[in-house]
């Protein structure tokens, strides 16, 4: 988990990295696909990208981009609650964060699927090629 100096920067890099994740929610390339090429209806496409990567995999593609020293610096989910708890972060957002990061995003649930490329027809878009494209977005 990263723990940025400023709560913006904080806020800003996770958005990032969810918007890269999610690209758009499943409905949109359901909506783009179904548009593009009829017969989507009804199907489920779990969106993934081309790779698996680590919390320090991302910032690793973010630094090399930016060509900012960025650097990861894994903390105890406990320790990130209470960090996140003392700088005003909702308590709901606390807890749906502490759930993800406790339950979700531990590795188990680590895989790649082919979802973008049946719905849309075309590979996932790779991280670090995203990240190139949105250069301004980390540039906090």
């Amino acid at each position: 988990m990263v723990w940025p100096s400023s709560k913006e920067r904080s806020a800003t890099c996770i958005r990032h990295l969810v918007t890269y994740v999610i690209t758009g929610s499943p409905t949109t390339f359901v909506n783009r696909a179904e548009n593009a090429e009829p017969g989507h209806g009804g199907r489920l496409y779990e969106m993934t990208g081309p790779r698996l990567l680590t919390f320090a995999d991302a910032i690793g593609e973010i630094a090399a981009a930016t060509g900012r020293p960025i650097t990861y610096q894994r903390a105890e989910l406990d320790g990130y609650i209470a960090a996140m708890a003392e700088h005003d972060v909702p308590p709901d957002v606390v807890g749906l964060l502490g759930y993800l990061f406790g339950e979700v995003l531990d590795g188990r649930n680590a895989w790649v699927g082919d979802g973008v490329e049946r719905a849309l027809g075309r590979p996932a878009k790779d991280f670090s090629l995203y990240v190139k494209e949105n250069l301004d977005a980390w540039r906090v």
